[in-house]
């Protein structure tokens, strides 16, 4: 830099995270898959805290030691809440003032009851607004899938499960309490296991008037349009949201991957099955993506979709 009689600028980029003072931010992190369902997954967390409270006596009145100093003492644990009296205590997504959904009661997969749930899915940031007299706060991710999940990290530590829910495959994972000074970022990171990734097809078939011969592309080029809904098990199951630039791929009768040739305005076999021995050209032209709305459209008979 020069010292110049108001001349001088400096522009300045760094990568460490900004984290105000009494605020904590969680992100999520998934490990062991990188499937486009990823994004779709909301994961459900508590966010517990503890306050200074001052001592009072029967009239309200602060109550002091021998040194005349007001006597303070640790709250009982407290679940984060949205209060009309405390308007600026809040979760918002990062460098946004959007609250993250939430319900006041949620009743998780093993039948337990959870107050006070903040949803967050994978790749997204909170900001958590604590109250200004906040002593140390935990957070706890709620009914977490054993069966797919094998392990669970929080800042890059391995986390043992805090409760058990037995003969239900789910357990909560937390934190202890700490100061937001000495731990104001949480990070969690749940690896998939993988014998519990899957793959979903959708074949559509098509049938001659007399209901008995199978149509098959080429031979029928009748195309049809599907509309795909997905959401993870926090979501209300009869309100879906729509796979929004979900990817999927096309295949062949044969199993081979197929790409969309433009000139013709129809689907060309790769003639391989197996998407790992593609070119990188190929994986690309193998790969597509709904519309904003869930389309998959001008899918053949005898073609289908498959979804990792």
């Amino acid at each position: 830099m020069e010292r110049g009689g108001g001349a001088s600028n400096l522009k300045m980029r760094f990568n460490l995270a900004s984290v105000k003072a009494g605020t904590v931010q969680l992100s999520k992190e998934l490990s062991g898959t990188e499937s486009a369902s990823n994004k779709l997954i909301a994961y459900p967390y508590q966010i517990w805290y503890r306050t200074l409270e001052t001592e009072t006596d029967a009239e309200g009145k602060p109550v002091r030691d021998e040194h005349d100093n007001i006597r303070t003492y640790t709250s009982e644990p407290k679940l984060l809440e949205y209060d009309g009296n405390h308007p600026y205590v809040n979760v918002v997504y990062k460098d946004s003032a959007r609250r993250l959904p939430y319900q006041e009661h949620y009743q998780g997969a093993s039948g337990a009851t959870y107050d006070w749930v903040y949803f967050l899915k994978p790749g997204e940031t909170a900001e958590i607004n604590l109250p200004e007299n906040t002593i140390d706060y935990k957070i706890i991710e709620c009914d977490v899938d054993t069966g797919i999940y094998d392990s669970v990290k929080v800042n890059g530590q391995e986390s043992p499960a805090t409760q058990v829910y037995e003969g239900k495959g789910r357990s909560d994972y937390g934190i202890t309490y700490d100061e937001t000074k000495d731990r104001p970022t949480v990070i969690y990171n749940n690896h998939v296991n993988s014998d519990a990734v899957r793959t979903m097809s959708i074949s559509k078939k098509l049938y001659d008037s007399d209901g008995q011969t199978e149509l098959h592309y080429p031979d029928n080029d009748t195309v049809f349009s599907f509309r795909l809904y997905l959401g993870s098990e926090t979501e209300d199951p009869n309100a879906l949201p729509l796979a929004n630039m979900y990817e999927y791929h096309v295949r062949d009768r044969n199993g081979n991957f197929c790409r969309w040739d433009a000139a013709n305005q129809k689907f060309q076999s790769l003639g391989k099955n197996n998407f790992e021995n593609l070119t990188k050209d190929e994986k690309t032209a193998a790969t597509f993506t709904t519309s904003m709305n869930g389309s998959i459209s001008k899918i053949p008979a005898g073609l289908y979709r498959r979804a990792p």
